[in-house]
């Protein structure tokens, strides 16, 4: 078949409502949805039927030293376990995020003035409370920030404690049996980190666990680490410099598909970053101006995205909801509101069933959701002849979807296809294509009827640009979002 020589079709995918008869862009909003007994200071943990398990920093019957409950989308809320009064034995304060093993929930006890904190689980099904581990201030840890996490069939849970350790009360990484074993502990050396808040990242690529200290390395702002889970070693792999490159990360990473963590940094206003398994760095976005606005943990979505909310910033200085993609294409869906909306120091966000963000405040102590309009995927792309293609995407059911194909040159005038959905799949009829057309397969431009093709449903088709080989990237819709007005994309990632 004859080689291509223009660029004969591309995609661009946005979602709009239908509001008399004119096409506006879907607006973002945030609900409470119940409140917490008290401050939280971790995210929610998704399950399943659209039900989430947390926990409460203070709160609950016995004193009050904070709580575990489970909350649906709808704002049921239940308190399954009240921590006891405030001794020295007893745990009390939770902070982190919770690990779901089997019908146990896994997490961590901070402790605050009373102790030195715990590990702890809970049977969500027997309604059993157990102490796993009780740290003792200096050899196996002191006051856990940062939850615990596991690697798949191991019985064994992995934890990073902020202070304490034996070589100089730069904290530590250890690792407990499900049944409370204490296996082994490796303090930090603060030339490799020190003060790791959050928990660890597990690697199945490579088997290894990842992490970030708040402090420490070479020049004290902070690492990137590895921890060898059979020999317990800690390798730093990146320095932070507290200057282009941030420094004081504080978050969790997250690993993506493409075997590339991303996190957030403090210092400074704050910012996303990536880093690669071996250390390579990238700076994906820094927050305008000097003032912290205190970015907390990201939330991968849809195509690649991910989400994010700071504490500070945005109109009312209530912090912001936002979007980055791997490429740090960022944009604003919505600024959140102290004032009415008790919105205020969000904690990391999490997706719910319904295709919205759900998350908790530390200072208003409440439970929100934020809509975010489903962003399409590309299912599939077929000819039906010569002129008319086929695209077939997935949909919510009321939406309204518009569709952009380029006919030879992009600087032609777009054809144009509008559909509302009946929900699930929909396709798009594009007709009127007179110079054939094509699209990006296996590096080969062809014109004619081609047969079916499917996307890669990792990379969807917005927000990331699709880069043809030997052409320009083709040209992106306007970013989506902005104010309490805005529209951004984004959504759970599809079963």
């Amino acid at each position: 078949m004859k080689k291509l020589t223009q660029l004969l079709a591309a995609f661009a995918v946005m979602t709009t409502l239908a509001l008399g008869g004119t096409k506006a862009t879907a607006a973002i909003t945030y609900t409470n949805i119940t409140s917490v007994p008290w401050i939280s200071f971790g995210p929610l943990l998704s399950v399943s039927n659209g039900v989430f398990y947390g926990t409460s920093n203070r709160g609950g019957t016995n004193a009050p030293r904070g709580s575990i409950f489970s909350v649906s989308e709808s704002g049921q809320m239940d308190t399954l376990y009240a921590f006891s009064s405030s001794t020295a034995t007893n745990a009390n304060s939770p902070m982190g995020p919770l690990l779901m093993i089997g019908t146990d929930l896994y997490g961590s006890a901070n402790g605050l003035i009373f102790n030195r904190g715990h590990l702890f689980k809970y049977n969500v099904l027997a309604d059993t409370y157990t102490n796993i581990l009780r740290f003792d201030g200096t050899n196996n840890g002191d006051g856990p920030m940062g939850g615990v996490i596991t690697i798949p069939g191991s019985g064994i849970v992995y934890y990073t404690t902020p202070s304490g350790g034996s070589s100089g009360n730069y904290g530590v990484v250890g690792a407990v049996s499900t049944n409370g074993s204490l296996l082994w502990v490796t303090p930090f050396a603060n030339t490799n980190g020190a003060s790791p808040w959050a928990g660890l990242t597990y690697n199945p690529n490579d088997g290894y666990l990842y992490g970030l200290t708040e402090s420490g390395g070479k020049y004290d702002a902070g690492a990137f680490f590895r921890v060898n889970p059979t020999n317990h070693s800690i390798t730093a792999l990146h320095s932070f410099t507290n200057t282009t490159d941030g420094g004081n990360p504080q978050q969790a990473l997250v690993l993506g598909p493409d075997n590339i963590f991303r996190s957030t940094w403090s210092s400074g206003a704050g910012g996303v970053f990536q880093i690669k398994p071996t250390g390579e760095y990238k700076v994906l976005y820094t927050f305008p101006g000097t003032d912290y606005t205190f970015p907390q943990g990201l939330t991968p979505g849809p195509n690649g995205d991910y989400f994010g909310v700071t504490w500070f910033g945005g109109s009312a200085n209530g912090g912001q909801v936002f979007r980055i993609t791997t490429n740090g294409d960022f944009s604003v869906l919505i600024d959140l509101i102290p004032t009415g909306s008790a919105v205020f120091k969000a904690n990391t966000l999490t997706f719910g069933t319904n295709g919205n963000l759900f998350g908790t405040a530390v200072v208003q102590t409440n439970i929100f959701q934020v809509s975010v309009p489903l962003v399409p995927f590309i299912q599939k792309i077929e000819g039906l002849n010569t002129n008319t293609l086929r695209v077939t995407i997935n949909s919510a059911a009321g939406q309204s979807y518009v569709l952009k194909a380029y006919s030879g040159d992009l600087s032609m005038t777009p054809l144009i296809v509008s559909n509302t959905a009946v929900g699930g799949t929909d396709t798009f009829d594009i007709t009127g294509i007179t110079n054939g057309y094509g699209f990006y397969q296996t590096g080969v431009f062809t014109n004619g009827l081609p047969t079916s093709y499917h996307t890669n449903m990792t990379k969807g088709i917005y927000p990331p640009p699709i880069t043809y080989s030997n052409l320009a990237q083709l040209p992106m819709l306007p970013a989506l979002g902005g104010g309490t007005n805005g529209s951004g994309g984004g959504g759970p990632p599809l079963p």
